[in-house]
C-alpha cells in the first residue's frame, strides 16, 4: 500500500491588536476577535496556531456568552465548511446562532459561543474549531477554558507593589511590609480589596493589630463589594513605640467559597531610635522586604552575598546609607580593609558626603553606593567596607562581602534519549555532561532508576567512579537497553549525583530514557504531538500553588482518524501528588503542586487501533519571585 502523506497547514500568527475591550488574534486573510461585552473574558494567543478563549471561573447551572466577530480580509469569498465545538467537557460549550455558509470579500459575521458550567471547582476544556475551503487558513482552532464554581464572588487582594493574589482552593495569605520606622513616627500603607466575581462579595475584618498599628480605612470591619471589580482600600498606620519588630494581621472573612483557609493580610514592621542604619539592595531580594539585609539596633555590621561570578566578568549590588535620626548625618569615610581590583564602589568616600534629617522632602536623607564584584580566579573571595560616620551610637559599620563561582552540570541532549530498538535486540546510545560553570564539577555517581520500567531493560557502561570536569569539559556516558519483546514502552530516568548547588537530584531527575515499539504495517501509523500552551517553563508564586499546566494534543494527526488520547503522568517531582486531569482527553491538564520538572507523555490510537510512537514533553515549574 502506498504510504500517505498529509500536510498540514498551521494558522501563523500576524499580529495582536490589544485594548481594554478586545484583544484581538489576526491570522492570514482572517481576523477573528472575542467582542467582550460585560465578561472580563479575554481571547490570548498562547502559540502560532491555536488561540485561547478563557472565560475564567463562572458561577455554576448559569449560561455566560461571548461573541466571536471572523472577518474575511482578503479580496476573494471564502466558503464556511464548519464551526463547531470539539471535544466537548461535559457539554459545557456551545454555538447559539447557525453559521452562514460564506463570508463575502471584506465583510464578517458574528456567532456566540455559550458556556454553562455544571459542577463546582470544574476545570472545563473543550476546543472550537472553524474550518474554511480557504488554502491559506483552512482551520482556525480555539482553546475554550472555564472553570466551575459555587461561589457567585471572587476576592483579589492587590498589594502596595501591585502584586495581585486571590484564591485558589485556600485562603489568601500576604503582606503589607513597612521596612524601619524611626520610634513615634507613623506610616501608612493600603492593600486593594477587589470583588472579580458576577456576585456582591461580603467581608468582615477581624484585626489582630497590637499597639504599633491601627486601621486608617474603612471605617467599620464590615463592607460589600458590587460584581466586577467594585473595590475598597485597607489603610493600616504603623507607629512603633520602641526599636522591637512588629507583626499583625487582618483576617478577611468573605464568600467566597474558594477560599476554604482563612485570609490573612499580614502587617510586619520595626522600630528605630533613628542615626545611621546601612542596608543591601538587589533586584533579587524578598517582595516582602525590600533591604535584603539591614544594620538593626543592636548590630554593626551585615553581609552582601555576590553569589555565582565568572572570572572576567562582574556584578554590582547596591548600598543604602540612611538617615534616620532628626538632626544631619555626616559619613566620613567609606574603606576596604584589603585593597584589591576584585572589589570597588562608586562613588567614592571622601570627600564627607552630609545627609539631610529623615524624611528630607528631596531625598536627601540617603545615598546610594554601587559595590562592584569582578573577580580575577575562579575561587571564594571576601573583603569588608567600614563606614565611618558621626553617630556617637554606630560611629563605625561593617559590610562584609562574599563572591564565589560554582560549577553547573548540563546535559546533552536535554530531556530524552530515544531508543527504536528490535525485539529482544540490544542498543546502547551515549549522552554528554558538560560542566558549563566557572568551578571544578565533581560527579560521584550516574545511577538508573527504572520508575515504570523493568531495572534490567538499562544499563550504564562506562561510568564507574567519581570523575571531575573542569570548566568547560565533558564526558560521555552510554547507556544500553535490551527490548523485552512481552513489554513495551519501558521507561527510565537517570540520576546525575554532583556538586552544582543549584541542581537537586531528588527533587528533579535530570534525564530520562524512552523506549517504543517498532510494529512496521501496511498502514501508517498515527502521530502523537504533545504540546504545553504554558511553555516549557512555567513560573508561580508558592502562595499560588499548585499551577494549572495545560496539555493539547490537537497536533496529532493519522491518515484515517484518531480514535484514542492517551496520557501519562512519566516523572514528576519527589513529594508531588500530581496527576493528568483526564487522560483520554484531546486537550486536557494537570495541577502542578511541587516546583520541578513534570514529565507528560501522549500515545494517540487510530481507528485500526494503531499506536503512535509516544510524544513527551517536559515542563519545568518554577518561583516567581
Amino acid at each position: 500500500m502506498k504510504r500517505l502523506f498529509l500536510l498540514f497547514i498551521v494558522i501563523l500568527l500576524g499580529a495582536c491588536q490589544c485594548d481594554d475591550q478586545t484583544i484581538t488574534a489576526i491570522t492570514r486573510g482572517i481576523k477573528i476577535e472575542a467582542v467582550n461585552k460585560d465578561l472580563p473574558t479575554k481571547f490570548e494567543t498562547e502559540s502560532k496556531d491555536i488561540f485561547n478563549l478563557d472565560f475564567g471561573m463562572r458561577t455554576i447551572n448559569k449560561i455566560y456568552e461571548e461573541q466571536i466577530k471572523v472577518t474575511n480580509l482578503s479580496g476573494n469569498e471564502i466558503v464556511v465548511k464548519s464551526i463547531s465545538v470539539v471535544n466537548n467537557a461535559d457539554g459545557a460549550y456551545s454555538i447559539k446562532e447557525e453559521i452562514p455558509a460564506k463570508i463575502a470579500a471584506n465583510n464578517n459575521f458574528v456567532f456566540t459561543v455559550l458556556y454553562a458550567p455544571k459542577k463546582d471547582k470544574s476545570n472545563d476544556l473543550g476546543m472550537l474549531k472553524i474550518i474554511t475551503e480557504n488554502t491559506t487558513i483552512p482551520e482556525a482552532k480555539i482553546n475554550l477554558i472555564g472553570n466551575g464554581t459555587t461561589s457567585e464572588a471572587t476576592i483579589v487582594v492587590v498589594t502596595p507593589d501591585e502584586k495581585s493574589t486571590q484564591c485558589e482552593n485556600k485562603g489568601i495569605q500576604t503582606t503589607l511590609y513597612f521596612g524601619p520606622q524611626r520610634v513615634n513616627t507613623s506610616k501608612t500603607l493600603t492593600a486593594l480589596i477587589k470583588n472579580k466575581g458576577p456576585s456582591i462579595l461580603n467581608v468582615t475584618m477581624s484585626p489582630v493589630l497590637g499597639s504599633a498599628f491601627s486601621i486608617i480605612k474603612p471605617s467599620s470591619n464590615t463592607f460589600s463589594l458590587k460584581p466586577n471589580s467594585e473595590t475598597q482600600e485597607i489603610t493600616v498606620k504603623f507607629t512603633p513605640t520602641t526599636t522591637d519588630t512588629y507583626n499583625g494581621k487582618i483576617v478577611l472573612d468573605t464568600n467566597d467559597s474558594n477560599c476554604t483557609t482563612p485570609n490573612e493580610l499580614y502587617l510586619s514592621g520595626r522600630g528605630t531610635m533613628g542615626g545611621i542604619e546601612v542596608c543591601g539592595e538587589s533586584d533579587d531580594c524578598s517582595s516582602d522586604n525590600t533591604f535584603c539585609a539591614c544594620t538593626l539596633e543592636n548590630t554593626t555590621s551585615i553581609t552582601m552575598d555576590f553569589g555565582d561570578v565568572k572570572k572576567g566578568e562582574k556584578k554590582d549590588l547596591r548600598l543604602r546609607i540612611k538617615n534616620l535620626g532628626d538632626s544631619t548625618l555626616n559619613i566620613n569615610e567609606v574603606k576596604f580593609a584589603t585593597q584589591s581590583d576584585e572589589f570597588s564602589y562608586t562613588p567614592t568616600i571622601p570627600p564627607k558626603v552630609t545627609l539631610q534629617p529623615n524624611g528630607d522632602a528631596e531625598g536627601k536623607d540617603s545615598v546610594v553606593l554601587t559595590v562592584t564584584y569582578a573577580p580575577s580566579t575562579n575561587n571564594k573571595s571576601s573583603n569588608s567596607l567600614t563606614i565611618k560616620s558621626d553617630d556617637t551610637s554606630k560611629p563605625s559599620i561593617t559590610v562584609k562581602l562574599n563572591g564565589e563561582s560554582n560549577p553547573k552540570i548540563s546535559v546533552s541532549p536535554d530531556g530524552i534519549l530515544l531508543f527504536k530498538t528490535a525485539p529482544s535486540k540490544t542498543e546502547s546510545q551515549p549522552f554528554t555532561i558538560t560542566n558549563s560553570g566557572y568551578a571544578p564539577l565533581v560527579v560521584s555517581k550516574v545511577e538508573i532508576d527504572p520508575n515504570s520500567g523493568v531495572p534490567s531493560a538499562f544499563k550504564i557502561l562506562n561510568f564507574s567512579s567519581e570523575q571531575t570536569l573542569n570548566p568547560g569539559d565533558f564526558i560521555n556516558v552510554n547507556i544500553e537497553f535490551t527490548n523485552n519483546p512481552n513489554i513495551a514502552n519501558e521507561s527510565a530516568q537517570i540520576f546525575i549525583y554532583n556538586n552544582d548547588p543549584f541542581y537537586s537530584t531528588n527533587d528533579n531527575p535530570y534525564y530520562l530514557l524512552m523506549l517504543y515499539s517498532d510494529d512496521s504495517t501496511s498502514d501508517m501509523p498515527p502521530v502523537a504531538v504533545a504540546k504545553a500552551p504554558g511553555g516549557d517553563l512555567q513560573k508561580v508564586r508558592s502562595n499560588e500553588r499548585p499551577l494549572k499546566v495545560m496539555l493539547d494534543g490537537s497536533g496529532s494527526h493519522d491518515d484515517n482518524s484518531i480514535t484514542q488520547y492517551k496520557w501519562k503522568m512519566l516523572f514528576k517531582p519527589k513529594n508531588s501528588q500530581a496527576d493528568i486531569d483526564d487522560p483520554s482527553a484531546m486537550n486536557t491538564f494537570f495541577n502542578a503542586d511541587e516546583f520541578g520538572k513534570y514529565t507528560v507523555q501522549l500515545i494517540v490510537v487510530d481507528s485500526v487501533n494503531q499506536e503512535s510512537t509516544p510524544s513527551t514533553i517536559s515542563i519545568t515549574v518554577v518561583e516567581d519571585i
